[in-house]
């Protein structure tokens, strides 16, 4: 029998994956609370006197399903990099940009979008740390698809 010694993760990349993963889980939830229940919070904030403008621009079906697409995506990334297929890393950050294009489209561009980007620019630095278990640099590394 061979033994094949598997470069281990990272406690960064093990980490940061974890967190990410109860985040997106819970923004998942939350996105279908939000999509099931949208009416009634309307309706609510209207009885109220509240301005619903902005909440029912944000609140629009497409922007739901957006984000909810987008969060499944990220799960999806996160799971395949902590399955140390290189796919993963791909939808993972294409996902993060996608994220991050529709918001400043959406929103416009503010401080908080900066903050979003913390997590993402640490998992890319722990990747790039470890970056022969995902095949980068190496001309004749197996890419894991």
């Amino acid at each position: 029998m061979e033994n094949e010694n598997k470069p281990k993760l990272g406690g960064g990349i093990i980490a940061l994956s974890v967190i990410q993963l109860i985040i997106y889980i819970l923004m998942l939830i939350g996105t279908i609370f939000v999509y099931v229940s949208k009416d009634k919070i309307i309706e609510i904030l209207n009885n109220s006197g509240t301005d619903t403008s902005a909440i029912t621009k944000a609140f629009s079906t497409t922007n739901l399903i957006i984000g909810l697409v987008l969060t499944l995506l990220l799960i999806i990334g996160i799971i395949l990099i902590l399955s140390r297929k290189v796919l993963g890393v791909y939808i993972y950050f294409l996902s993060i940009l996608a994220n991050l294009i529709v918001t400043i489209v959406s929103q416009g561009f503010s401080a908080g979008i900066l903050i979003q980007l913390i997590l993402p620019v640490l998992t890319a630095i722990f990747i790039f740390q470890k970056k022969e278990i995902y095949g980068f640099g190496n001309k004749n590394a197996n890419i894991n698809m």
